[in-house]
This record gives C-alpha cells, structure tokens and sequence, in this order.
C-alpha cells in the first residue's frame, strides 16, 4: 500500500457574510457621515443668515426707538416745525383763480381750473378762435404764471335757448371754442403778492 501524499494545502472554504456585513456597515457609517456633514453645514448657513438678520432687524430697532424719543421729547417743537414747513408751500390760489378770470376775452368762460401744486389745468371756452391766442398771451405775460401751453383746441356747438315775442321756443346755435391748456405756477410771486396784500 502507497502512503498518499498530498502537497497540496488543503483548501477551506471560507464564510464571506462577515466581511460583507463590514463592507455594508462601512457604506452606511460613509452615507450617514455625509448626511451629518450636509446638514451641518446648511444648519450653519441658514444660523448665519437668521443672525444677521437678527442683528440687522436690532440695529433698526434701536434706530426707531431713538426717533421715538427724539419725537417724545421735542413733541411741541416738532409740531411747530411741520407747521412753519407747511407753511412754506401754501399758494393763495383764489389769487391765481382771480387772475385766470381777469384775463379772459369778453364773452369767454373758464370752465374748469385743475391745481395739483406744481401744474395747473384750465379749460376755457372762446366765441372766437383768436381769443385763444390772445388768453395764450395774457397768460404767459401775467407774472404768476410761466410755461403755457395749449393742449388742445376744439370748436363745439352751444344752443341757447330763446323765447320770442309769441312765446314760442326756438334755438339758436352759436360755435364755441374749447381749449386745455396746462401751465406752471410761479409760487414765489404768488405769496409775494399774499404778503403785500396783508
């Protein structure tokens, strides 16, 4: 009988499902590390934001609070003050209204006045296209006003109602001339002339 003799290690099979778990645990701890790392560093963010925006919203807190004070404080003084500043834009418009009526031609009409402090609109209405040019000049002669402009012209019918001898009703159509026109106000000879006036 022949002794057997093999050379050969003996091969074992070895069990993989350790170093499998290893490699799975490794690739969970790897995921939830980024995660942690990810949600740090948003987390961070997003603190720096809110602290500026809480140190910004403080800043202005102090600001009103000290505006607060001041207002509390000088109450009377601050009252005057807006008055006298108040005080400083008011314009004598029935001087401007009495102007705007001194100036028209013989059977014209204002028909509408617009005055919104710095620009005024006004609607005339003429018999005669030529009082348009001429009002046009008074307007831009007169020393309260300055830039005048005609907008637009249009000529529309007006019937007047009369009653003749045998009282029947007849009408009597008579062409009229509608004119815009807008213009500045020259506020500095306005209250001048409100002060004299006084």
């Amino acid at each position: 009988m022949k002794p057997e003799v093999n050379l050969l290690p003996k091969y074992e099979r070895y069990n993989n499902v350790p170093f499998i778990l290893f490699i799975i645990g490794l690739v969970v701890c790897l995921l939830l590390s980024g995660t942690l790392i990810c949600f740090y560093v948003t987390t961070n963010g997003e603190l720096t934001k809110a602290e500026a925006n809480v140190s910004q919203l403080t800043e202005e807190k102090t600001l009103l609070e000290a505006r607060v004070n001041i207002l509390n404080t000088n109450d009377s003084s601050t009252l005057e003050g807006a008055i006298a500043y108040a005080e400083q834009y008011v314009v004598p418009t029935s001087t401007l209204v009495d102007e705007f009526i001194v100036l028209l031609p013989e059977s014209s009409y204002l028909s509408y006045f617009l005055y919104d402090y710095e620009t005024v609109q006004v609607e005339t209405q003429f018999e005669v296209l030529t009082d348009t040019a001429n009002y046009v000049e008074a307007l831009t002669n007169s020393a309260y006003m300055k830039n005048v402009v005609i907008d637009e012209v249009e000529t529309f019918d007006h019937e007047t109602e009369d009653i003749d001898e045998e009282m029947d009703r007849r009408y009597e159509v008579i062409p009229r001339n509608h004119a815009h026109y807008s213009l500045e106000v020259n506020k500095e000879a306005l209250v001048e002339e409100e002060e004299t006036d006084e």
